[in-house]
Formats: structure tokens, C-alpha cells, sequence
């Protein structure tokens, strides 16, 4: 029954202005809520004091879901959806990303630039990412963001600890790790004259990350490999590589 619901919003987007960030919103809780989908979540509130009625100011939900690869054509169905309600007039940003390449994206909640959420980590994954102006907000300065992500799990080993040694386990089973992300928060304005920097309403705040990162990449590059077997590192450490090099140049919208 879930799965015809979630076909047939597909099909009739509605043309209520800020519907489509709610059909998109419903079917993530719908998808959420699917048999044989176990999930952890983590959620964060923020609302403004200083106005009347203490509107929300920011809101972000993280749902980390795992599920039999026998799921992935209704993870398909969502991502369409998604795709599918991003041709309404507010929506002014939509990104996917298909396997094959590392294309990271950081999604900014709130008014602290460092509050992100990540996407694209690893070259195997999925995601969609769709972002809706929030209709009743006169100003056009408040935003929806959702986003899909997931990737299969087909690693024919994983790695336990024993005997203070990390050692390979076989795994036949094949499962689908993803995440759903929905956001509120400020629209952020990428300021060009400035790297690691974001604006909100000209107001410019740092984002220290890049040069930390920078100088703990070496620490860590050691740690992995006293641990690690090095030629199971090479990708992880080559992607931590192109991220340190690059990680603010894709900024959020």
C-alpha cells in the first residue's frame, strides 16, 4: 500500500505553492517507515526567540537507514519523486550524483557555517538533493533542503577487531546503507571573493576546516596504516586526499 502511495504522488505533483517540499517530506517519512528499513536518527530544533510566536529558525533530521538490496527499485521511486517535484517555480536547486566519481556537497543548517551535513563521501554512492524556497517566508531568505543518499554494500569482507589486530571477515550478504536528510534553515550565499567562507545577508563567517584538516591528514595517513593492511587504504586514503584539496569548493546553495 506504501508503495502505490508513493507512486502515485510521483505522478500528481501537486501545484499548491509549497506543496511539492511537502510531498517530498511525506514520502520520506513513508519510506522511512517501510518494512524491513531499520533506521537511527538524529534531530536538531532551533527556534527564534526573539520573534513572536518563537518561529522555527532552523530544523535538521538525519535518518541513517539500512535495508535489503531487494528495496532499492522504492529508493529509486523516492529519488524520482524528488526529481519529479523539483520543476516547481520554488524550487532553485536540484543536484544528483551517480556512481563512478567522488562529487561531495555540503549542506548548510543554520548560521554557523561549520553546521553541515555531508553527502558524496564515497565514489559509490547515490544522492539527490532538492531545495525549496519556503513559500510563506516574504523575505525569500528561508529554505527547505532534502536529500537521499545510499549505496550498495557489496565489500566481500569487513573488519573486526581481535587481538588488538583488525582482520577480515567474510560477508554474502548484500544490504543498501543510505541516509535521508530534511533541513531548514537561512539561505546561504557562496561569497567568491573569500575560500572557506560563507555569507549569510553579508555577514561573513570563517570556516576553519580546510587548513585543520590540512594538518591532520599526515596523523592520520600514520594511524591507518599501523592499523590497516595499506592496500585496503589506497581509495579511502585518496579520497580523504582530493577532499582536503577541494573541500569547500562545491558550496551549497
Amino acid at each position: 500500500m506504501k508503495a502505490i502511495r508513493l507512486t502515485m504522488l510521483l505522478w500528481a505533483v501537486s501545484l499548491t505553492a509549497g506543496a511539492q517540499n511537502r510531498n517530498v517530506e511525506q514520502a520520506m517519512r513513508e519510506w522511512l517507515a517501510t518494512p524491513g528499513v531499520t533506521t537511527s536518527e538524529s534531530i536538531v530544533r532551533e527556534r527564534d526567540l526573539s520573534q513572536p510566536g518563537n518561529p522555527m529558525k532552523s530544523m535538521c533530521e538525519v535518518w541513517e537507514f539500512t535495508c535489503d538490496v531487494s528495496l532499492l527499485s522504492r529508493i529509486e521511486q523516492l529519488s524520482a519523486l524528488m526529481k519529479a517535484n523539483s520543476t516547481s517555480d520554488n524550487c532553485y536547486y536540484v543536484k544528483t550524483h551517480t556512481p563512478g566519481h567522488t562529487d561531495w556537497h555540503d549542506i548548510l543548517v543554520g548560521d554557523d557555517p561549520s553546521r553541515i551535513v555531508e553527502l558524496g563521501r564515497s565514489e559509490r554512492s547515490h544522492y539527490t538533493l532538492v531545495n525549496f524556497l519556503d513559500t510563506l517566508d516574504a523575505t525569500k531568505s528561508h529554505r527547505y533542503a532534502y536529500a537521499l543518499e545510499w549505496q550498495e554494500q557489496n565489500t566481500p569482507f569487513k573488519l573486526k577487531e581481535q587481538n588488538g589486530k583488525l582482520i577480515k571477515i567474510p560477508v554474502t550478504e548484500k544490504t543498501i546503507k543510505g541516509k535521508v536528510v530534511m533541513t531548514y534553515a537561512r539561505v546561504p550565499q557562496a561569497n567568491a571573493g573569500k575560500t572557506g567562507s560563507v555569507s549569510y545577508n553579508a555577514q561573513i563567517k570563517y570556516n576553519n576546516l580546510q587548513q585543520t584538516m590540512k594538518e591532520r591528514l599526515g596523523v592520520l595517513e600514520e594511524l591507518m596504516k599501523n592499523r590497516y593492511d595499506e592496500n585496503d587504504i589506497t581509495d579511502l586514503l585518496r579520497a580523504w586526499k582530493e577532499w582536503i584539496n577541494g573541500v569547500l569548493d562545491d558550496k551549497d546553495e
